[in-house]
């Protein structure tokens, strides 16, 4: 097993671009062997996470020529982190890159990171260095979701997705996880092995469409702050002392002066806003509790092959 590399590739409804990605990885996987940089053993797997177009057919079709793709198939959409997590707790390798199958993030940096890994670095972190590939809303959100991760006390890598190097090492900790609320980008920074950063362009997409919709990097941003901070709590704390003393303040205004209807009325109104807004944050970590408690496996594997 020894210099033996696995890069693991989630995939969900990506017939549009899996072809592309597995020619390339497999072009620059031989490139590696050849030059005896990682064993001839080194592989790619594919996590197909509950797809229903052709990608399962397009896998099954290189799998049958090379051992050198592996696949794990779910029986269902269980979700991206579930996805590289099954990769992770799968795959027997000295080290693992993770990797999305639309290569936006630049793969040409894998010998670098391999480079890395080699001179002692556990974790080599894919940072963007830029992300004029994506949309202006898509820019502005993620860096302030990275800002105020970073403001409440959640250790992120900026502009790190889920591009990573983990050593055998870091596999056995991250393995060690057993929470289903996953936030990898989160738990790998928190194991505290030796770590660096590794900058790329990140590559507009070929083809097809980006699976995270707006609803979904909102549920990824919720997961990540619920999972890693206690700080919406805290923040409820403060802002319910906060209106506590506004109140006696306004009473002893309201003593004196009887013509202040119309703020009163705002302020009712404001209260129960932020009061549902609290209840809501709150519900957040209790549904959490919840799909704790219940400790339902994270996904289900339907098959694997070349594992």
């Amino acid at each position: 097993m020894d210099n033996k590399i696995t890069i693991v590739i989630p995939c969900f409804n990506e017939e549009a671009v899996i072809s592309n990605t597995l020619d390339n990885l497999l072009f620059l996987l031989q490139k590696l062997i050849s030059d005896n940089i990682i064993s001839k053993d080194s592989q790619i797997c594919i996590i197909n996470d509950g797809s229903t177009d052709k990608t399962q057919e397009i896998i099954d079709k290189y799998t049958k020529e090379t051992n050198q793709i592996a696949y794990i198939k779910f029986t269902n959409n269980f979700g991206q982190q579930a996805a590289f997590m099954a990769g992770i707790k799968s795959v027997n390798s000295s080290a693992i890159i993770t990797l999305d199958a639309d290569l936006q993030d630049d793969y040409t940096i894998i010998p670098d990171m391999i480079k890395k890994y080699k001179e002692g670095y556990d974790i080599v972190y894919g940072v963007r260095n830029k992300r004029t590939s994506d949309k202006f809303f898509k820019r502005i959100t993620s860096e302030m979701f990275y800002n105020f991760m970073n403001l409440i006390g959640v250790k992120l890598i900026n502009n790190h997705a889920d591009f990573r190097l983990l050593s055998s090492n870091a596999i056995k900790l991250i393995r060690q996880f057993n929470e289903k609320t996953l936030f990898l980008r989160g738990l790998v920074t928190i194991i505290g092995l030796k770590s660096c950063n590794l900058y790329y362009d990140r590559l507009p997409r070929k083809n097809g469409k980006s699976k995270y919709s707006f609803k979904k990097m909102i549920s990824f941003s919720i997961d990540g702050m619920t999972a890693f901070s206690s700080f919406p709590l805290r923040f409820i704390d403060f802002i319910g002392i906060l209106m506590l003393l506004s109140s006696i303040l306004l009473i002893l205004y309201g003593m004196f002066d009887f013509s202040f209807k119309i703020l009163i009325v705002f302020i009712l109104l404001f209260s129960n806003s932020l009061i549902l807004i609290s209840l809501g944050i709150i519900g957040e970590y209790i549904n959490k509790i919840y799909i704790e408690t219940k400790n339902r496996p994270l996904y289900f594997i339907e098959k694997t092959t070349n594992l």
